[in-house]
């Protein structure tokens, strides 16, 4: 029997299609205690789950670390400011409860009180989907880091002291996606949460303020409300 060469598998997603399709009709892409399981069948039976012939020392296999990142790993965090459409900054104001969109003086932006925000940016396994981010602030030396919870039958912005953890182990009410506003609007984003597929943070007038929230986006709609620019603190 002809041996078939075995791709190098140096991208997890790659070598997990590269499994479902060789070796196990049952895998599922989500599990990858299957996966080790057809693995193992491998390496120790000398021959794989369907059946065909393949050398085991032409597989080269990327490791269990590798893998997983279902689980989210913090890559790295950029500090910047959020500017909405009408070039107003993100302030969060935890003794009010409330973070808005507001006119902000040069001077006041310096001091950076409630709107110099980490983006923590994590590793993904689906990029389609976007890019995986949390929000954090330092407020009077207190750090607070923005979360979605449910209230009243709404979903509702909200900004809790603690630390983003490096780790995600699962789904987190702290995560959004960031993808670009349109494909003509390279440079501006909106952020997606993770848990509510199609709700967008936006801004909502709620009389002189343009608070912070959570809002449906209708399919093949654009909402100028839910366009975000992230901006260095000088700009």
């Amino acid at each position: 029997m002809r041996h078939r060469a075995v791709p190098s598998l140096t991208a997890p997603f790659n070598a997990l299609c590269w499994a479902k399709e060789n070796w196990c009709s049952e895998f599922s892409l989500t599990n990858t205690a299957a996966f080790f399981a057809c693995i193992n069948k491998l390496l120790y039976s000398g021959k794989p789950a369907s059946g065909r012939g393949i050398k085991c020392e032409y597989l080269c296999l990327p490791t269990p670390a590798e893998l997983e990142c279902d689980a989210l790993c913090k890559e790295k965090i950029l500090h910047r400011v959020l500017r909405n459409i009408n070039s107003q900054l993100l302030v969060v104001r935890p003794d009010l409860n409330l973070a808005a969109f507001e006119d902000v003086t040069d001077q006041e932006m310096q001091s950076g009180k409630g709107m110099h925000f980490s983006i923590h940016i994590y590793k993904t396994t689906t990029p389609l989907a976007g890019l995986p981010v949390a929000f954090s602030v330092q407020v009077e030396n207190k750090s607070y880091y923005m979360c979605c919870e449910r209230e009243g039958g709404e979903m509702i912005v909200r900004f809790k002291e603690g630390e983003v953890p490096k780790e995600i182990p699962g789904e987190s009410n702290i995560i959004f996606f960031k993808k670009t506003f349109t494909s003509c609007s390279s440079t501006a984003f909106k952020f997606e949460y993770s848990l509510e597929r199609g709700m967008f943070l936006a801004f909502q007038e709620e009389g002189y303020l343009r608070k912070l929230i959570l809002k449906k986006l209708p399919k093949d709609e654009v909402d100028e409300t839910m366009k975000m620019s992230l901006c260095n603190f000088s700009q």
